[in-house]
């Protein structure tokens, strides 16, 4: 088997066909589940809010996403146990993707994992925001989850052709072929900027491959329009003239998560208050407070004397 064809032939998963059919998924599988469910929660956050609020929580809930996106790959991700059921999870969630990248049924995760984990968030989104905020909020993560999956498919499967394009597409194929403690961020790799995981797209040596300002390959050899790495080369540290130091954006970026989390500990709290006053102006009648009751066979009401 030659290099291209190993980079697209991933082995099966499971002894059992059926079971390793199912995690082979095509990448309009996350559309068709997803894209309904979000323009479905979006609707009913609209419906409870309004265009303009649901509209910001939808925002907030893809910035949301293209955070978890990069912890999840990260620390979940390429958390690489050497041997055992660890290892093996590992090649089953991540390291399969890793050594066949090139498998275009290997790229979206099956919707048996993605379906409960996406029910899993929006019930933390529901406890923490409460229900009319979460319709919104659940909307843009999906929505940024969606992007993901197809941005990734991308990357793989497609030549970029906008400068953007190809940019995001050099980053993750150095993920992938030169260095895979960088890059976490696919989708938003401004995330690897504030984390300190940026890749270096100058002052790097490589001994296999050159990437040129366009994210195309100028040299080494390239396997289906992927640039193949046997020898990684020397990596130093950024180094940009006027630009804000990573220690900087990272203490913004700490601040921002600290205000974000105080607003929401503030409206929860907020919340709980305005939900216990609501309840005792419902028990409240016309002779003054109901402070206690009692029932049996007719109601009896202790008042609060006024």
């Amino acid at each position: 088997m030659d290099r291209s064809e190993f980079l697209k032939a991933s082995p099966p998963m499971f002894k059992s066909g059926l079971l390793d059919k199912f995690t082979r998924v095509h990448h309009i599988v996350p559309v068709v589940i997803f894209g309904p469910a979000i323009a479905v929660l979006f609707a009913f956050g609209v419906d409870r809010v309004g265009l303009w609020p649901a509209f910001a929580y939808a925002v907030g809930g893809y910035f949301f996403w293209t955070l978890a996106e990069y912890w999840i790959h990260r620390v979940i991700f390429h958390f690489e146990p050497d041997h055992g059921i660890g290892a093996r999870l590992h090649w089953m969630i991540h390291g399969v993707h890793h050594d066949h990248p090139n498998d275009p049924l290997r790229l979206v995760m099956p919707p048996g994992a993605s379906v409960p984990l996406a029910l899993i968030f929006y019930a933390l989104f529901w406890l923490v925001l409460g229900p009319e905020r979460a319709f919104a909020f659940g909307a843009g993560f999906l929505g940024g989850y969606l992007a993901y999956d197809m941005i990734h498919f991308a990357l793989h499967h497609h030549t970029p052709r906008t400068r953007f394009g190809k940019w995001l597409r050099e980053l993750h194929m150095r993920h992938h072929f030169q260095d895979d403690e960088r890059g976490f961020g696919i989708s938003a790799p401004y995330w690897d900027r504030v984390f300190g995981t940026m890749h270096v797209r100058r002052g790097r040596l490589c001994l296999s491959f050159v990437v040129d300002e366009d994210g195309e390959v100028t040299e080494g050899e390239v396997v289906d329009g992927l640039p193949v790495v046997t020898e990684a080369g020397v990596i130093e540290e950024p180094t940009s003239v006027g630009a804000l130091s990573v220690p900087t954006v990272q203490a913004a970026a700490l601040a921002a998560t600290g205000f974000v989390a105080g607003a929401c500990t503030v409206a929860v709290v907020k919340r709980h208050r305005t939900k216990k006053a609501a309840k005792k102006r419902k028990k409240s009648g016309p002779l003054g407070e109901i402070v206690g009751s009692n029932s049996f066979l007719i109601d009896v009401h202790l008042l609060k004397r006024s």
